[in-house]
């Protein structure tokens, strides 16, 4: 498997775990703040991990909706690489990544990001997949 292969494995895989925003908003850092309990950054942290607990700051959703949307648009790019190798399949991956986003954009909260993952799983992390393991193998 090539770098090339591994990163547009990676980016899907990261998309995927991105999209469980309550996972994200409920265990921010918790390596550093309960794990390894390293105190400088803990007193930084807190206030940030109180805050996505607690409420929903619109300043952290549009900027986690941006990271979404750049993360899934690196992905395009990889994908389009293997156009030539599989055309219907790379362009399908992509319509419903471009669905997404629109999606993404229009999201008013992280529940409604957090209930587009089942179909980013289905639609793009299974067929990238099988994108990958029809060139691969």
């Amino acid at each position: 498997m090539s770098v090339f292969t591994l990163d547009a494995l990676t980016l899907a895989n990261l998309i995927d775990e991105l999209l469980d925003t309550k996972k994200f908003r409920f265990n921010f850092c918790d390596t550093i703040t309960l794990k390894l309990k390293i105190a400088d950054l803990s007193r930084e942290i807190a206030p940030i991990k109180r805050r996505l607990e607690l409420t929903e700051p619109r300043e952290i959703l549009e900027s986690y909706k941006l990271v979404l949307l750049h993360l899934m648009d690196m992905l395009l790019d990889k994908i389009q690489r293997y156009k030539t190798k599989n055309f219907n399949l790379t362009n399908s991956i992509t319509k419903e990544i471009v669905k997404l986003m629109r999606l993404i954009l229009q999201a008013y909260s992280f529940d409604e990001i957090k209930e587009l993952r089942s179909e980013f799983k289905n639609n793009v992390q299974h067929q990238v997949y099988k994108l990958i393991k029809g060139i691969n193998y």
